[in-house]
């Protein structure tokens, strides 16, 4: 008989993976289950000594049931004949090679689970890890960068996968998964129910556990143009001293584990290099600062520091300036216990290691305060004489000019640079729309433009003349103040969540109270802020006041709940925070933040000029609904930083202040029945709210800390307010016969 060799091939009908995934992500669950059943059949071949060598997107077939089947074992060899001998060239597909043989090195077991983890990280972002437009591009990416993170990808990703992902991807085989069992132990036990940002391989990590929050890169300063838009998301970049290098050094990730934090803001890096200390929420609630270790990757609390927004370290490393509810305090590290050393002002950063810089909240200066002798000296100061009300802030020292850096402003406005000799205290003013100036050693500044909110840039300074002496170049187009701090080595640390979405970035969002179903508004404008919406008397429209860019003006918009479109109502700079007369005819707005400050009326349907109802300086202006009263914030004439809700009665022009005992107000509402005013306090250094009638003396706080921004339901049964901005609150309430919360 004629005996003749043959190959049996089982027929698999169906589609193959790459076919899959250029449909667009797939879901989670439907992701780990493929990735599990391709372990799995790697579990089968390694346990034979057969290393495939080949595994990608297509070469594994999805059967009709959804099953996945590993095919094209031709480049597969046993684990003991693994070294490429093709003259010229590697076997296996580019993108999907492991960086040992992408070299032509010999290769093994674990360059398949290098291939798996680029497919799961095509599955889950629906692109490659390392993507270029030619060959080499695609080597130089295997070999030398990090794939961005899956977490800053594709939203939802749970901070267990991209881990997993990470290991597989790990540019040393050592610190790759060793065996298709330990991946499949990894993806079976993976919560989907989780999520986090930030992650790189092992080879780069302060410790091999779950993907961090705040993550870090570093880099000199020739890189920045190309590198930072690589490197949005990952973090930190240092500037070598001396200027400019001719042979940077290259880019390093260095994530930080910061498990069970969230919240997380104003992270600050010691000098020594020790510690981290950011502001955030733990798992047992407590709110605060925190210590993180680099050397053992400890999380610690600091009692004492509840409320803190920033911090700094001295020289030396040893203690730590932080403030909160307008005190400022130093703390030593790693254990000490916190000591208010100041009220009513705001540390902006140590001078040496036993003075500090403050901002005195009283006078608008900067001042220096000597921990050792306790002496306060003036180091800038608002020239009175001339009328100047503007805040002075020294935020950074040039050591060896002895001079200082800071912005000037008046709440939010006329802001502008100055720099201060800190021998004679002389001060020079710079350009405007600089905020939060930092000085690099290597001889930049970083900066914000104009609020927070904008882009954040970097700039050559010259301190012989105290001049900028080139064009800022932009590192983050978009980064809120407490997302970014720079430590004294010039190294900048930047959280990316809050460097994509900025605090200050707001939307539109209607919550129906019935369903509770959120509706998210896209404005399609070109503002980054939308602020204090006010629905109209009939319910068919909302105003709120728009801020443009960073040059860009305020203006008030109005938004047609059933055309779904944007329409401007005020025009030329500076109009916000409006509000709707009682029969919906007039809008009332403010012109604070413009050269024409006051209270004006507009017709709602933009006929005829704007009228000016108050020409002081006024702020959120509020109509009672029986069209009497006019409620606003306007600053105390007799108190420097006093501000008082003030009531105008519309029929006799006087106007009175509401209460001149309760601290600070603003954000004033009325009661549907227009007996009453509710504000917002800050008093002792704690935000709150409070109700008062409209005659007569009855102030009644309602009792909850950190409350403000008050708003009534149309019924007046509800009072709505935020507190400390996480949420926001209804509170049963009644004014009939008087105010009194019920429940």
């Amino acid at each position: 008989d004629d005996v003749r060799p043959f190959i049996a091939m089982e027929f698999i009908e169906g589609d193959t993976l790459e076919d899959r995934i250029k449909q667009g992500p797939m879901k989670l669950e439907e992701a780990v289950r493929i990735a599990s059943e391709i372990a799995s059949g790697l579990e089968a071949a390694h346990k034979n000594d057969i290393v495939h060598r080949d595994i990608k997107a297509a070469n594994v077939m999805l059967t009709a049931k959804g099953s996945a089947k590993v095919l094209d074992f031709g480049l597969a060899q046993t684990a003991a004949s693994t070294k490429l001998t093709r003259m010229g060239s590697t076997l296996g597909t580019v993108a999907y090679m492991s960086p040992e043989q992408a070299r032509g090195e010999e290769v093994d077991l674990r360059t398949d689970l290098w291939s798996l983890g680029a497919v799961l990280y095509e599955m889950v972002s629906g692109r490659s890890p390392f993507p270029g437009d030619y060959e080499q591009a695609v080597v130089y990416s295997i070999m030398n960068e990090e794939p961005e993170p899956l977490t800053a990808v594709r939203t939802g990703v749970p901070m267990g996968m991209e881990w997993i992902v990470s290991k597989c991807l790990a540019k040393k085989a050592a610190d790759r998964y060793q065996t298709a069992t330990d991946l499949l132990v990894d993806l079976r036990n993976v919560d989907l129910s989780t999520t986090g940002v930030s992650h790189t391989t092992p080879e780069t990590s302060i410790r091999e556990t779950k993907p961090s929050i705040l993550a870090i890169a570093k880099m000199a300063w020739p890189l920045i143009a190309a590198a930072v838009a690589v490197t949005i998301g990952l973090g930190y970049l240092a500037f070598s001293g001396g200027g400019p290098q001719s042979s940077p050094s290259p880019v390093q990730k260095i994530p930080v584990i910061l498990e069970g934090i969230t919240s997380i803001s104003f992270p600050t890096l010691s000098p020594t290099s020790n510690y981290l200390a950011f502001a955030g929420e733990d798992t047992l609630g407590q709110r605060g600062l925190f210590l993180f270790d680099l050397e053992t990757a400890g999380i610690s609390y600091i009692p004492g520091s509840e409320g803190a927004s920033s911090s700094g370290f001295t020289p030396d490393g040893t203690r730590l300036l932080f403030n909160a509810n307008l005190s400022v305090y130093v703390v030593e590290v790693p254990t000490g216990i916190p000591i208010e050393i100041m009220e009513l002002g705001m540390g902006t950063g140590w001078e040496t290691s036993t003075s500090i810089f403050y901002a005195d909240f009283t006078t608008g200066s900067t001042m220096r305060l000597d921990l050792d002798s306790g002496d306060i000296s003036t180091v800038a100061a608002p020239d009175t004489a001339s009328g100047d009300r503007l805040q002075y802030y020294v935020t950074s020292v040039i050591p060896d000019f002895n001079l200082g850096i800071g912005h000037r402003e008046f709440a939010g406005e006329d802001i502008s640079f100055f720099t201060v000799d800190l021998n004679s205290g002389t001060i020079r003013v710079g350009e405007e729309g600089i905020i939060v100036p930092r000085y690099v050693p290597s001889g930049f500044i970083v900066y914000q433009l104009v609020v927070d909110g904008g882009p954040l840039v970097i700039r050559p300074f010259d301190p012989k003349t105290r001049e900028f002496t080139a064009p800022p170049e932009i590192l983050f187009p978009a980064v809120s103040f407490d997302a970014w701090t720079l430590s004294a080595d010039g190294s900048l640390l930047y959280i990316p969540e809050a460097i994509e979405t900025p605090n200050s970035l707001s939307r539109l969002f209607l919550f129906d109270l019935s369903s509770g179903l959120v509706e998210a508004i896209n404005p399609g404008l070109s503002g980054g802020r939308l602020q204090l919406p006010a629905y109209s008397p009939s319910g068919n429209s909302i105003v709120l006041h728009v801020e443009g860019d960073t040059s860009g003006p305020m203006y008030v918009s109005e938004y047609d709940l059933q055309a779904k479109i944007f329409s401007k109502r005020t025009f030329g700079d500076g109009r916000r925070d409006p509000d709707w007369s009682p029969d919906g005819s007039f809008l009332y707005f403010d012109g604070s933040s413009s050269d024409s400050p006051g209270i004006y009326r507009q017709n709602s349907d933009i006929v005829g000029e704007e009228i000016t109802v108050v020409e002081s300086e006024g702020h959120n202006p509020t109509m009672s609904p029986d069209g009497n009263w006019l409620a606003f914030t306007q600053p105390d004439p007799d108190a420097l930083n006093q501000v008082d809700v003030v009531i105008r009665n519309m029929h006799s022009g006087v106007i009175s202040v509401v209460d001149s005992s309760s601290g600070n107000q603003f954000n004033p509402d009325f009661s549907p029945d227009s007996r009453y005013v509710a504000f917002s306090t800050f008093i002792a250094k704690e935000f709150g709210v409070a109700v008062r009638p409209i005659t007569g003396e009855s102030y009644v706080p309602i009792g909850y800390p950190g409350a403000r921004h008050p708003k009534w339901a149309p019924d007046g049964k509800s009072l709505y307010f935020m507190v400390r901005g996480d949420a926001i609150y209804r509170l049963p309430v009644t004014t009939k016969p008087i105010f009194r919360v019920l429940g």
